[in-house]
């Protein structure tokens, strides 16, 4: 996500081919406006609070519209809502985030904070070098993305394109629930 600052690290970022962000040098000028907008998004804490808020509704019941959905296409192995937690070197390396962590918080994230004994204790292989950590107790993640998309598309297919025969597959685009609207002509009456 863009953030104020974040205009400086993008030099840092260009220069080091396994950085957060690498673009392929014959490329730059291409993709200047992209990067202008990226950086302009994130530029001020109002313009960065605009997007949260607008985020928030679109993301506030993600994890579970997921579940609801893998399980619908009887794909309930895919998403696992059993939260997700965020490790830190220590609170100093958390708080370098506090605008970002702030707003989650703002726009209703339940989250808690875990101390390096309790990591530790929910985390046994995770390196020593965290100390602090926060669970978001509502999060979950999708243990397979590309099977994910794959069973959702073919769970789709199977709803709305039935068995055809070949003389007819080639004149159809799918069913009348699918294909997109067809775009009326000037001489087509209301």
């Amino acid at each position: 996500m863009s953030g104020p600052g974040l205009w400086r690290q993008v030099p840092g970022y260009l220069l080091d081919p396994t950085g957060a962000l690498t673009i392929r040098w014959r490329y730059l000028p291409r993709r200047l406006p992209w990067l202008w907008r990226f950086l302009l998004s994130g530029f001020t804490a109002a313009r960065i609070e605009r997007t949260a808020a607008a985020l928030s509704q679109l993301l506030r019941d993600a994890p579970a519209r997921h579940a609801a959905q893998a399980e619908a296409i009887g794909r309930p192995d895919l998403i696992r809502p059993d939260g997700l937690i965020y490790a830190f070197a220590d609170r100093t390396a958390f708080e370098t985030e506090a605008l970002s962590w702030g707003l989650r918080r703002k726009f209703g994230v339940q989250m808690r904070e875990l101390d390096a004994a309790e990591l530790h204790r929910r985390l046994p292989a995770l390196a020593p070098t965290y100390h602090f950590a926060i669970e978001l107790s509502e999060g979950g993640h999708c243990t397979d993305p590309g099977g994910y998309v794959t069973a959702l598309v073919e769970a789709a297919m199977q709803r709305c394109a039935p068995p055809r025969p070949p003389a007819l597959r080639s004149r159809t685009a799918g069913c009348a629930r699918c294909a997109p609207p067809r775009e009326r002509s000037p001489a087509t009456p209301r």
